[in-house]
């Protein structure tokens, strides 16, 4: 049976059971009290509109001629093509393929993995601490070899309407420490 992955409401099986996510695992660490539900769901919608272009900028599927795109995408998937550029992120990679972890027994979409690089495209004005522990859980879910974990390097990428980007770069060891520390605390309050 395998993996399952649900996206209309974003959960994990694994031979039929439901597992947590990499989302779930660290939530406690997000802290989104302060924003007004409506806000969130606009930004989410957002954030999905983001991924689709940026997805298909990268698998050759948006239309070559930008007057058919909608018109606040040209400058995000400008920065993206820029972002790449500076990191010479031109080979293949895996976009947003789900992926389980048999020894922890978690899940999660990495936006995207290349060789030796895991990156993670957000929307935010600035790059959040829990990204890097977000990141480090995929690095191990691309990777259950803690050597081969060690040699990724994390990357954020914050898309900005305008055009631009902000980059912040994580350490593995850190942040796959604390994601331990949340999954051990997920598991202890059962999951929940």
């Amino acid at each position: 049976m395998g993996l399952e992955f649900n996206e209309t409401d974003h959960t994990y099986k694994w031979d039929g059971k439901l597992v947590p996510s990499v989302s779930n695992i660290i939530a406690p660490l997000r802290d989104f009290s302060g924003i007004p539900p409506q806000i969130l769901e606009v930004k989410k919608e957002w954030g999905k509109a983001v991924h689709l272009y940026t997805a298909m900028h990268d698998n050759g599927l948006l239309d070559p001629d930008r007057s058919k795109w909608d018109e606040r995408m040209i400058p995000i998937v400008d920065g993206w093509q820029r972002f790449k550029e500076q990191f010479g992120l031109e080979t293949e990679c895996f976009i947003e393929k789900p992926l389980y972890s048999e020894e922890y027994r978690f899940c999660g979409t990495p936006d995207r993995v290349y060789p030796g690089i895991i990156c993670d495209i957000k929307t935010a004005a600035q790059p959040q601490k829990s990204t890097g522990v977000q990141l480090a859980a995929y690095a191990h879910l691309a990777d259950p070899n803690p050597k081969a974990q060690s040699s990724y390097r994390l990357i954020e990428c914050c898309l900005h309407d305008t055009g631009t980007y902000k980059v912040k770069m994580y350490g593995q060891e850190e942040n796959w420490n604390i994601f331990l520390s949340c999954l051990t605390i997920y598991n202890f309050i059962g999951g929940k």
